[in-house]
């Protein structure tokens, strides 16, 4: 079912660095986010909604260290 699409993310559960929305009604989701800092842990709030319906999947994910390529 093709859905808009947003993202909140930050250093914690409170996404406080921002969030990225697409209105674009698509089955094929994808984002960039820039920016981001090594070896750091960052929370990720995924949102889609379309056609009535509304669906949010939280990830934790790592960038990795510019020195080591270890997480």
């Amino acid at each position: 079912m093709a859905s808009s699409s947003e993202i909140e993310y930050g250093e914690t559960d409170v996404y406080e660095l921002g969030t990225l929305e697409d209105e674009t009604e698509t089955i094929d989701h994808s984002v960039i986010l820039n920016g981001l800092d090594p070896a750091t842990i960052y929370y990720l709030n995924i949102n889609a909604d379309g056609s009535g319906s509304s669906t949010s999947y939280e990830f934790v994910v790592s960038t990795v260290s510019e020195s080591t390529g270890e997480i």
